[in-house]
């Protein structure tokens, strides 16, 4: 009797064992591998910024007349107001932009400001929106990318 009685405990551990790991397999099953991407723009190609809203207050662009030049222009009811920005800077922050690594997600996000543009020379436009709900220390982005077709 009492070795039954112990054949039935061992049994009821394995058969309970064997329950939570195939539970924990199936979950395993469900949960997604996260998934990284680059955002896909040429930096070098980049000849326009904007910042705000999508007709954008503040822009910062290449100037015509030299290609390594950066103008920032600020738009308001009063008027424009122009000035030279370091290229050196505009030109680093469009790299790090270029090589950040975004995790992709399903999440339903709200809709926050304008965000960034980024429009190249062939007229494929990047857009880069912030979402005004923060949680965690993370804060959901939008990353929208339009080509010249």
């Amino acid at each position: 009797m009492r070795t039954i009685l112990i054949w039935c405990i061992i049994a009821g551990f394995l058969g309970g064992g064997a329950l939570i790991i195939r539970n924990q397999e199936s979950a395993a099953k469900q949960h997604k591998p996260t998934e990284w991407a680059n955002l896909q723009f040429d930096p070098a190609s980049i000849v326009s910024i904007q910042f705000g809203p999508v007709d954008g207050d503040v822009r910062i662009a290449r100037s015509e007349d030299q290609i390594d030049t950066w103008i920032g222009t600020w738009s308001s009811d009063a008027g424009e107001q122009h000035w030279p920005i370091v290229s050196t800077r505009v030109r680093g922050a469009l790299r790090t932009l270029a090589t950040t690594r975004v995790r992709l997600s399903d999440e339903q996000l709200v809709e926050g400001n304008g965000g960034i543009q980024l429009v190249s020379r062939s007229g494929s436009v990047t857009t880069i929106r912030q979402s005004s709900d923060q949680s965690g220390g993370r804060t959901p982005v939008r990353i929208e990318t339009r080509d010249e077709s």
